[in-house]
């Protein structure tokens, strides 16, 4: 999976990505991987990514509706009109 040689701290994976670093897979960023992904994967990438903003903004609306429905709904608890109450 990873070569990986102590004395010059270098690493290559099976991508064909290599590189130099202290710490281990900090000298590349993600562009570098990005580039080496097919477009069809790439395409993937981006529709699961808006899929999930997508459905995130949505449960967001969802549970501050929901907060708000619940704040209604304990504010008038215990304000009804009494049946005692004569009109």
């Amino acid at each position: 999976f990873l070569k990986w040689t102590e004395g010059g701290r270098k690493y290559q994976g099976i991508s064909g990505i290599s590189g130099t670093s202290g710490s281990f897979g900090g000298s590349f960023g993600m562009s570098q991987l990005e580039e080496a992904l097919p477009p069809e994967v790439k395409s993937l990438h981006i529709k699961g990514f808006s899929n999930f903003l997508v459905f995130s903004a949505s449960n967001l609306i969802f549970c501050i509706f929901a907060v708000t429905l619940a704040t209604a709904r304990f504010a008038f608890l215990g304000r009804s009109r009494s049946p005692y109450d004569e009109v």
